[in-house]
């Protein structure tokens, strides 16, 4: 009779063989670096905002799957624990992001995260905080693969494969592509550094598992020819042509979106972000390649709001600008204005703006059949410094041609690029209190141009709505707020690809009754029509958002930089003896983090202002980022502390084996199908590590400790496989005191396996086994 033996897989020996300590140190901090240069790349990319926090999610990343290649789990362990650790890592670093939407309940806000955590729709979307989840959990996922892959599996190439993936769509799509250049080939650098270790580290493993002797110096000579063969691949790139002018990007991607990948919904002939004169929803629009218009300094408390023209004409579900009257004679200087003029209203402060044209086309618009040239301003607007008319309704009781509220102002000449003017324009400083109590007595020329509505069947739709979201509210900024809160609620979702409206069903009102999708024109239209639904004056505000910090000036104010990305549009509302206040009805996206203005002290519309008041039945708050932070600790220790249950109260010898297996996996010992108990008592007791090994003498040369774990352990291990062997093989089998003995060495095991595993992680030993003889040798 001939016995088969089996022996190990060389392969599979290596793979299952713990690095080095040096081999280890070095394979995390070249994928750490690694990580680092690919989420710098990332971020300079500037895809969303507010992502430096996941610099510190890959950081947790790499050292999650540094902890699993040091306890040596199987792969399996690795896969599983992979979600538990992508939540910890991620979390504290992005519940901030989802903000409140009315409904503060814990409950809520976990399926809101849990939506966000589903990469095949967060990585699509135009909703900046959903994509910053997803783009944090991305590069988690980077980081965990490559750790674990260079370090435990020693395979560089499909370790850097992700990281590569990432940094070629980064390069192809990103929306900013200036800055790009260093990080990325840093990080190509940092990647084909970490492949040639994983490969050096698999040769030394090699070596050493067939008793080679590596000649000294070896190491050395290794890491110079690569690092030399990485800077003539890199001089080549940096320095060979172009192979064509063609744009494989455009051909083969499309457009990209600044808020993640390009959307599946998405057509070919989307329309870019800018500055349109008129409100006409339909049809998808792109953020890609902003252009850079102009610069402004403000001595206000805050970056304003950019306003341009309104429209005040709605028909067929679309928003025009009115013609009005000029006034002025082209001489620049002060707007005219009624002494007693409503539009001005009272509560206002007086906000300086400097402006500088970056090119020369940056306020360009067609009104009618005319190419003009508009200012820009903010609040009312009071004086410009440059030649220019101002456009608006004309008050009829005098007949001095005076403005009873301003829409556009027209410069007699295009602003070229470097031109600069100034402008003044009055903000309110209104309370909400002050707002709340102001009266509904409008000027005939206001309810005439400012609340009028088509009578068709979508003015009906919209009076049903506007009378469903307001109810309960007593005042006209109360019903307001209430319009602007339900818009940015989780009902409704900001995207640049909005669905196609049905055939005879107006955009606005397929938006506000069935997709609930849009960008800002679509918040804003559908917030201006329900207001006039409401009976209270309003119009919509075309211009841009506050822009980007990008220096300060000589006197020490602020530069912002406005790019046509920064396009908005918003809605203001009349309120008799405070003038028109404006309101922010579009939710946080990748293009802004949009926000409700502040009252009282100043009234300022501007991207990160605190969000203001609203009525008490649709307050809500998120909760506090410790706060999930401190439930998520507990939930880890309770699934610990069950775990610790289970492995401390095994039924009996059959069910103590399977929990000894888990011991062993975590001690870097696996037990193999023809392993007896006692043959694999003997290798669990010779993998347990030195009583001696200490942080800085992993070796197990620290002091004596006072008292030997490892000895009381080896001890409780072996009479479990004696008895273990006794009831297996003895006709009586175990009595009821053998049981009490084995379960209590069980138990002394159990409680000191965190010491156990601790001690394994600082001094890992390297177990060969010799398959042609029982024993262990350990090294």
């Amino acid at each position: 009779m001939q016995t088969r033996v089996t022996l190990p897989s060389p392969v599979a020996d290596l793979r299952r063989t713990a690095p080095s300590l040096v081999e280890f140190w070095v394979g995390v901090t070249l994928c750490a670096l690694l990580m680092l240069a690919t989420t710098w790349a990332v971020l300079a990319g500037d895809w969303v905002a507010r992502a430096g926090g996941t610099l510190p999610v890959v950081l947790v990343g790499v050292a999650e799957a540094a902890l699993l290649v040091r306890m040596q789990v199987s792969r399996a362990v690795a896969v599983i624990a992979g979600p538990l650790f992508a939540l910890v890592a991620a979390l504290p670093f992005t519940i901030a992001t989802i903000p409140a939407d009315g409904n503060a309940s814990v409950a809520h806000l976990v399926v809101r995260y849990a939506g966000a955590m589903w990469l095949p729709q967060s990585l699509f979307s135009a909703d900046g905080r959903t994509f910053l989840v997803a783009l944090s959990l991305v590069l988690w996922v980077c980081a965990y693969f490559a750790t674990w892959m260079a370090v435990r599996e020693r395979n560089g190439g499909a370790a850097v494969f992700p990281c590569l993936f990432v940094l070629a769509l980064n390069i192809l799509n990103a929306p900013r592509s200036f800055g790009l250049v260093l990080p990325s080939t840093v990080a190509v650098a940092l990647a084909a550094t970490v492949v040639a270790q994983a490969n050096l580290s698999r040769l030394a493993a090699t070596w050493r598992h067939r008793s080679m002797v590596v000649l000294p110096g070896m190491f050395g000579r290794y890491m110079r020819s690569a690092a030399v063969m990485l800077g003539l691949v890199l001089l080549v790139a940096a320095l060979a042509p172009p192979v064509s002018s063609y744009d494989l990007t455009q051909s083969i991607l499309g457009s990209g979106s600044p808020g993640g990948l390009q959307s599946s919904t998405a057509n070919r002939s989307s329309q870019p972000v800018g500055f349109s004169v008129d409100t006409v929803l339909g049809g998808a629009i792109s953020a890609a390649h902003p252009q850079t218009l102009f610069r402004y300094t403000t001595d206000a408390p805050a970056p304003l709001y950019i306003a341009l023209a309104t429209d005040s004409q709605f028909q067929n579900g679309v928003w025009t600008h009115g013609e009005g009257s000029a006034i002025g004679d082209g001489s620049g200087g002060d707007v005219l204005w009624a002494a007693s003029a409503p539009e001005l209203g009272a509560e206002t402060r007086v906000v300086h703006l400097d402006v500088t044209a970056l090119t020369s086309d940056s306020t360009n618009a067609t009104i009618g059949a005319r190419s003009v040239a508009l200012a820009p301003w903010v609040g009312t607007p009071l004086s410009v410094s440059v030649p220019a008319n101002a456009i608006g309704i004309v008050r009829s009781a005098d007949g001095a041609g005076r403005l009873l509220t301003v829409d556009r102002l027209e410069l007699v000449s295009d602003l070229k690029e470097g031109t600069s003017l100034s402008i003044t324009g009055a903000v309110s400083t209104a309370t909400i209190e002050q707002l709340r109590g102001a009266r509904q007595a409008y000027p005939d020329a206001f309810t005439q141009e400012y609340t009028n509505l088509p009578g068709d069947s979508a003015t009906d739709t919209l009076i049903g709505i506007a009378r469903d979201w307001t109810s309960g509210t007593g005042n006209s900024y109360d019903a307001a707020v209430a319009i602007e809160t339900h818009l940015r609620s989780s009902a409704f979702t900001y995207t640049l690809t909005p669905p196609q409206a049905p055939d005879g069903t107006l955009p606005i009102i397929d938006f506000l009754t069935h997709s609930h999708k849009g960008y800002c024109q679509y918040f804003a239209s559908a917030m201006a029509a329900l207001l006039r639904a409401e009976g209270i004056p309003s119009r919509i505000v075309n211009g841009y958002a506050n822009g980007t910090r990008t220096s300060v000036d000589a006197k020490g104010d602020t530069v912002y930089t406005v790019t046509s990305n920064d396009a908005h549009s918003w809605v203001e509302a009349y309120f008799p003896h405070y003038g028109w206040i404006p309101f922010e009805p579009t939710p946080p996206s990748q293009l802004g983090y949009y926000q409700p203005p502040v009252r009282g002290a100043v009234t300022l519309l501007g991207v990160g202002a605190t969000p203001n008041a609203v009525p008490r039945a649709y307050a809500g708050h998120t909760p506090s980022a410790l706060v999930l932070v401190l439930l998520g600790l507990l939930l880890v220790l309770v699934l610990l502390g069950l775990a610790g249950v289970w492995l401390a109260r095994p039924r009996d010898l059959r069910t103590l084996w399977r929990r000894m297996a888990v011991v062993g996996r975590l001690l870097g010992v696996r037990r193999r199908p023809c392993d007896t108990d006692a043959a694999f008592t003997a290798r669990l007791m010779a993998a347990i590590p030195p009583d001696r090994a200490a942080l800085r003498r992993p070796r197990g040369d620290a002091g004596i400790c006072s008292r030997s774990l490892r000895a009381s352990i080896c001890k409780a291990l072996d009479e479990i496989a004696v008895l273990s062997g006794k009831a297996q093989f003895s006709s009586k089998g175990i009595d009821a005191t053998e049981r009490v003995r084995w379960l209590r060495c069980w138990r002394q095991v159990a409680r000191a396996l965190p010491r156990l595993v601790w001690r394994s992680l600082l001094a890992r030993r390297r177990v060969v086994e010799d398959p042609y003889r029982t024993g262990v040798a350990a090294l």
